[in-house]
C-alpha cells in the first residue's frame, strides 16, 4: 500500500484513506463523488469542521463503481431496545471484542474509522494520512469500525 499524506489543512482523511485502500489518488475519488468536500455547511463551526467533507456512504458508492464492496466490522457492537435508548447491551465483553476485531481485520485491506478520523489498513499496519505508519495497538488512533474491502 502506498502511504498518502495530507499536506493542506483542507485535505480530508477519509478521502486519503479510501484512496490508499483503492490504489487511486484522492483526486480520482473527488471526481467520482462529484464534489470537493469544501462547501461550508456548518457555519457556526471553524476550519474543517465547518465543511461538508465526505461520508462513508459516498466512499461506498465509489468502491461499488470500481467493482468492489465494503463490509463493516464494529469493534464494540452493541444493542439498544427499540423503545428505550437509555439502555445499551454490549454484544461482547471488551477483551473478546478487541480480540475479535483484530482477528477479523488481520490480513485484510480496510478503511479504519474512529474518533473523527480515518486511516488505511493494509492487513498489518495503520497508514495514517496525518502521520506515519504504525501498529494497531499504537495509542495514536483507536479505530472503532473497519470497512473491509471485498
Amino acid at each position: 500500500m502506498r502511504h498518502l499524506q495530507m499536506s493542506k489543512p483542507t485535505d480530508n482523511c477519509l478521502i486519503f484513506s479510501a484512496a490508499m485502500v483503492l490504489g487511486v489518488t484522492p483526486e480520482d475519488l473527488v471526481v467520482l463523488i462529484g464534489h470537493d468536500g469544501q462547501e461550508v455547511v456548518f457555519p457556526d463551526q471553524h476550519g474543517y469542521k465547518a465543511r461538508k467533507g465526505y461520508h462513508i456512504q459516498e466512499i461506498i458508492n465509489c468502491v461499488i463503481s470500481m467493482g468492489h464492496g465494503l463490509m463493516p466490522i464494529e469493534k464494540y457492537p452493541c444493542s439498544i431496545p427499540v423503545t428505550d435508548c437509555k439502555h445499551i447491551h454490549d454484544v461482547f465483553d471488551n477483551i473478546i471484542a478487541r480480540h475479535r476485531f483484530k482477528s477479523l481485520i488481520k490480513d485484510k485491506i480496510a478503511i479504519l474509522e474512529g474518533q473523527g478520523h480515518a486511516c488505511a489498513w493494509d492487513g498489518e499496519k495503520i497508514y495514517d494520512p496525518m502521520d506515519t505508519i504504525y501498529d494497531l495497538d499504537n495509542p495514536k488512533f483507536r479505530p472503532m469500525t473497519a470497512w473491509i474491502l471485498i
